[in-house]
């Protein structure tokens, strides 16, 4: 379950985490579909990032909508976006997405072979609005 502390708790935890390195969550597309890019978390923006290994979409409220996984360990090095909805090969999906709704927070985040990450976005308007 994800929750707003849970992700202040991990974004705080970061910088004291020697063996965690920072991922940033670029999201950006349509708002049915958005697109999340991973990079290496960086002061000036950081390099493009192979899917670190899990991902897991929910409501800022803490209920989850999507949560894929790589299926043998380590990175995805020929993935460096996923869309929602579409899992990529080399990975499995925990269950089906579930459509994203207008008004309500998201919250996504990634991990795996020593890298955490977040990010955020809502849909309004038709738009889909990151951070």
């Amino acid at each position: 379950m994800i929750t707003r502390r849970r992700l202040l708790i991990a974004t705080a935890a970061l910088p004291l985490a020697g063996c965690s390195r920072g991922v940033d969550i670029l999201v950006e597309g349509p708002p049915s579909a958005p697109l999340f890019r991973f990079r290496t978390a960086g002061l000036f923006g950081g390099k493009a990032l192979a899917f670190p290994g899990s991902l897991t979409v929910g409501e800022t409220g803490g209920r989850e909508v999507w949560r894929i996984y790589a299926t043998r360990l380590g990175p995805l090095p020929d993935v460096t976006t996923v869309r929602y909805g579409q899992t990529p090969p080399g990975a499995t999906q925990k269950a089906p997405p579930e459509p994203l709704r207008p008004g309500v927070g998201y919250i996504v985040e990634a991990s795996g072979q020593g890298y955490l990450g977040a990010g955020a976005f809502r849909i309004e308007a038709g738009r889909l609005l990151a951070g």
